[in-house]
């Protein structure tokens, strides 16, 4: 009786460019026999009375057939599977992963080579799947600014991909490929709130992000900070923001200088309660907008606080170093040519402490009441600063 794996779904090291083979199965490595598939099943142990006919790329199918054990290709369309795993081969069944790169031609086989160079194929429809819109370049992204939605899965020619703005208003895409999508945002939902979907040809899907996201937003400026800015610091602008008005920093950084009124931020929470009532550190992340024109050194820390009124750059909070400027190591001016950007960082990235070594965690939600920025570290000289803020929130990271 032939061998078939009473449970596929058992983990085992992968071998790559390896061909399988048993001389204990039925047609086992040495054997002239022609390999036969007789159907596709999926590998739960659950469905094994089920049969496929189409599967998705990067999941996982049994192979039933004979004369299977010397099989060193699998190919679907004319992708080939780079990764056979000996002990996830017999006589009787291949247990193999659709390759997850989009194949160029089909032809809506799956097809077997052994050793010996016989072979066998089978009809089987091999699906890319639906997209996944993960993140957007700008969340606050203006009436006719171009934006990047990157996620997974975007197949399908630029004239069958689709992007679908709140009020399923639909946006001009300027170009695709599997990871990125470039799209002009419509007037008609420029000041709208809502999951942007993305349809291809294999399918439609919400983002995860919310365009337009204002859960969590502990400052928006609108009110030139009267209601949290206690020690009348930084300044605000109003000159084509992404939201209304923002925090505008601008003056000159320098070497472990205390720099100036204009090019810090201390938001006192006016409820001196923590910024999220419930859940992990590691499940949220620090969210804002940012437009900069100038930026070419010295770090940007900040750091959250438990309640009081204390600004204090010495202080034992943990701190994130933010280093746009940096590119592959070297210093460039950091700007974002008039756009506005979404910025994120997961609130487990704090964890430095002033003189840039690696120090304790955020601990506690507690931590999460008042905010702290300020330019502070070792720079090459004096450099001007300008550059402007809004929308800052905490979310959830999905």
């Amino acid at each position: 009786m032939k061998k078939i794996f009473s449970n596929i779904g058992i983990a085992a090291v992968a071998v790559l460019g390896l061909c399988a083979c048993s001389k204990d199965d039925d047609g086992g490595e040495n054997s002239d026999a022609t390999p036969v598939i007789r159907y596709v099943r999926p590998t739960a142990a659950e469905a094994a009375d089920s049969l496929l006919v189409k599967g998705f790329m990067g999941s996982t199918v049994a192979i039933i057939g004979e004369n299977l054990a010397g099989v060193c290709e699998v190919w679907f369309n004319d992708r080939r599977a780079t990764t056979l795993n000996p002990n996830m081969i017999t006589g009787s069944a291949v247990i193999v992963a659709i390759p997850s790169e989009m194949y160029e031609e089909q032809n809506d086989l799956i097809r077997v080579v052994t050793r010996k160079g016989k072979e066998a194929t089978h009809p089987f429809v091999t699906m890319p799947p639906a997209p996944l819109p993960q993140s957007i370049s700008s969340e606050y992204a203006r009436a006719g600014d171009e934006v990047t939605i990157t996620g997974k899965s975007f197949y399908g020619a630029m004239e069958n991909v689709q992007v679908f703005f709140p009020g399923n208003v639909e946006a001009e895409v300027l170009s695709v490929d599997p990871a990125k999508i470039v799209a002009k945002v419509p007037a008609a939902a420029a000041n709208s709130k809502g999951q942007l979907t993305v349809k291809t040809p294999y399918g439609s899907t919400r983002s995860t992000f919310i365009y337009r996201d204002d859960r969590g937003i502990f400052i928006d400026a609108e009110d030139d900070g009267a209601s949290w800015n206690n020690w009348n610091l930084s300044g605000f602008g109003a000159d084509n923001g992404c939201s209304g008005k923002y925090v505008h920093l601008a003056g000159t950084t320098g070497s472990w200088a205390w720099p100036n009124n204009s090019i810090q931020l201390f938001y006192v929470n006016p409820t001196q309660q923590p910024l999220v009532a419930a859940g992990n550190i590691t499940d949220y992340a620090l969210r804002f907008e940012v437009r900069a024109a100038a930026w070419h050194d010295t770090p940007l820390l900040m750091w959250f606080e438990e309640a009081g009124n204390a600004h204090d750059v010495d202080s034992k909070w943990p701190q994130f170093h933010w280093k746009p400027y940096l590119v592959n190591d070297a210093k460039t001016n950091f700007t974002t040519n008039g756009k506005w950007i979404t910025v994120t960082v997961p609130l487990t990235d704090f964890n430095t402490n002033k003189d840039e070594t690696k120090g304790s965690l955020i601990k506690s939600l507690t931590e999460l009441v008042n905010f702290s920025m300020m330019w502070f570290g070792a720079a090459d000289g004096e450099n001007p600063l300008d550059i402007d803020f809004d929308n800052f929130r905490l979310v959830e990271l999905k």
